[in-house]
């Protein structure tokens, strides 16, 4: 057969195929939007199509696994917020009261609320002429939030008298690393009242501001400090090169941080510190977890644990060892975030708690050894999430209006558990920067609200004894 034949023969078979493969695709999409018109126009309850289409997709992905989804709307539009680490706000803490409005628990100094005049304990009656009472918290946030630049009107009550206050809404950045309880100006202090020479360092999540916070930090440590902690629990992960920045500030070149795998375990890449250590080596590392300390806070504990950088203490994490990446659609205005590859701990071992080994075994995560396990109840856990509400808030409110503020804020808190509002009893009092990222919470009985300790924190004490006890360090550094 003449070469120009079989030429011809190839590129018409290539023709075909292609043609077969996008007639393919084209009677799939067919088939969904026929299978939209019918549910739209026949189904009992009425549906608008994008909703429909929001299902669709949900139901599509959740088939895949546990973390891959559908972005759109103010989920996207939060969702990009958490990772940019900023969003167009006023800088206040509040908790609401449904029947009286929102209250003022701290204004964030020097944001747009502080600049116009608003104070801890006004009470928020209307937001750009929208009622703040009968309200959602998560409502009220989003009134307050929205394009950087924009005023916004607020109608509030101070002393029994109705004032109004116009304010311009501007970047707020969402800090992800924090200290043990605030200074007079509102920035934190990184070393513990009790035991100075020991820094407490906690990490919120990984967000593109992290790494740059936690220098700052650094620098603020000095030399001063012989050991420090880090706070990982309720840390839901976030971006996985802030974690790997971190990892290689604090240990020796050239060793693996993780390893991330794609389909049939096929290596795509491995992480190795580069630099050297910002500190030193004879400077004692703590990292506390829990359960719901998952993704890149676990790849950060196992990383300093495989390489005996890090003593960790608490409980077993989450164990969420697979990476997602968004992919951006809709010119920009949603996005999938498809689960691509899974994470591996130095030592070789998965941390995902729903890979076919870890299901069998019930390992998976990070595990504290033996001598550091602290037993949670879920009572604990939540209590432990007020605590850190508490350190948040508290530095920021005038001394004198204190107590009161705590006091309207942890009654809350209890009537959230009460009512068993998942959402509100999670975690942190909701501020206009932000939902909490946490949803692992779980609703805790009634009958153990009163008993709710919020000044006892085992997790923490039990780091203070291994740091303060020199015959548990000598023992395990033997």
């Amino acid at each position: 057969m003449p070469s120009r034949n079989l030429i011809t023969i190839i590129v018409t078979l290539f023709a075909c195929y292609a043609c077969y493969s996008v007639a393919v695709k084209n009677r799939d999409a067919a088939t969904l939007a026929e299978a939209l018109d019918i549910v739209e126009r026949e189904a009992l309850y009425e549906r608008e199509r994008p909703e429909l289409f929001q299902a669709a997709m949900k139901g599509m992905l959740s088939g895949l696994d546990a973390h891959s989804t559908y972005l759109s709307g103010d989920r996207y539009r939060h969702f990009d917020e958490e990772i940019d680490g900023q969003f167009g706000g006023v800088g206040v803490y509040f908790e609401n009261v449904p029947e009286d409005g929102m209250y003022v628990l701290a204004v964030m100094p020097g944001h747009p609320a502080d600049k116009s005049g608003l104070q801890a304990g006004d009470l928020i009656k209307s937001v750009d002429g929208q009622s703040a009472v009968n309200r959602e918290r998560s409502e009220i946030a989003l009134l307050m939030r929205g394009k950087v630049g924009e005023s916004l009107t607020v109608e509030f009550e101070r002393n029994g008298e109705l004032k109004t206050a116009t304010i311009q809404r501007a970047i707020i950045p969402l800090s992800s690393v924090h200290g043990y309880d605030r200074n007079a100006d509102g920035s934190w202090s990184y070393s513990l009242p009790s035991h100075p020479q020991i820094a407490y360092i906690r990490i919120k999540q990984f967000a593109d501001p992290t790494t740059g916070e936690l220098k700052a930090a650094f620098d603020e440590i000095g030399d001063d400090v012989d050991s420090i902690i880090f706070d990982l629990r309720n840390n839901p992960g976030g971006l996985l090169d802030c974690a790997t920045d971190i990892c290689d500030m604090l240990l020796d070149e050239n060793l693996t941080i993780v390893t991330t795998c794609g389909r049939g375990k096929v290596i795509l890449s491995k992480v190795l510190s580069e630099s050297p250590p910002t500190i030193a080596p004879d400077v004692e590392i703590v990292v506390l977890i829990n359960r719901n300390s998952a993704s890149a806070s676990e790849i950060m504990a196992g990383c300093l644990q495989d390489h005996c950088r890090a003593t960790v203490i608490g409980e077993q994490s989450w164990g969420k060892g697979t990476v997602q990446k968004v992919i951006r659609m809709k010119q920009g205005r949603a996005a999938l975030k498809l689960t691509t590859s899974s994470y591996w701990r130095p030592s070789g071992t998965h941390i995902d708690r729903y890979d076919d080994e870890s299901l069998k075994t019930k390992k998976w995560g990070v595990r504290p050894e033996p001598e550091f396990v602290v037993s949670l109840t879920e009572a604990d856990v939540v209590s432990h999430l007020k605590q850190m509400q508490n350190r948040e808030i508290r530095g920021l409110i005038p001394t004198a209006k204190q107590e009161q503020l705590m006091q309207l804020s942890t009654e809350r808190f209890k009537k959230a558990i009460e009512d068993n509002a998942e959402q509100d009893a999670e975690t942190e009092t909701q501020n206009d920067q932000s939902p909490s990222p946490l949803d692992a919470v779980k609703p805790i009985d009634v009958d153990e609200i009163e008993s709710l300790d919020l000044d006892h924190d085992a997790v923490l004490e039990k780091a203070i004894e291994f740091l303060t006890t020199p015959a548990i360090t000598e023992k395990i550094a033997a």
